[in-house]
């Protein structure tokens, strides 16, 4: 019992120690209540990247074979146009009396990384003496690709 008495002995103690530092305020604040404006907001649009100027690469036309036929009938144009790094093969035959054209071949390439595995383009190695017949290929006669006929 006496483990009892003492533990209310501490508890009202306690309580009196705690409720006596408590101040009571001799005075009850007031709240004012005033407008304020509220803020206004306004959008401004800013790039949110350094603009970069983009410009289509200049197309390039380079002619490596031009040839016409010993009766002057026919023409053999082969056309390679580079835009950046496009590369594009245009070979075309034409009947110069009448005006038809023909596209013998007409491809996008890239450039082989050994020049030893043959011509990018079509090369005309020569015409038949009669004009009748055009000869040409891909592939290189020897080992520095010259054509002796």
């Amino acid at each position: 019992m006496k483990l009892k008495a003492r533990q209310i002995v501490y508890s009202i103690v306690s309580f009196v120690i705690l409720t006596g530092c408590t101040s009571k305020p001799s005075q009850i604040p007031t709240v004012e209540f005033t407008s304020t404006p509220k803020p206004t907001f306004t959008l401004i649009a800013e790039p949110t990247g350094t603009p970069n100027p983009t410009s289509t690469p200049e197309a390039r036309i380079y002619t490596p074979e031009d040839s016409t036929s010993p009766n002057g009938e026919w023409r053999g144009v082969v056309t390679i146009t580079t835009m950046g790094e496009d590369i594009n093969i245009l070979f075309e035959l034409s009947n110069i009396n009448n005006g038809q054209v023909w596209q013998v071949e007409h491809k996008d390439i890239k450039e082989p990384e050994n020049p030893m595995e043959g011509y990018l383009y079509p090369y005309i190695f020569k015409w038949s003496d009669n004009g009748n017949f055009l000869y040409y290929s891909h592939l290189t006669t020897g080992g520095d690709g010259c054509y002796i006929p």
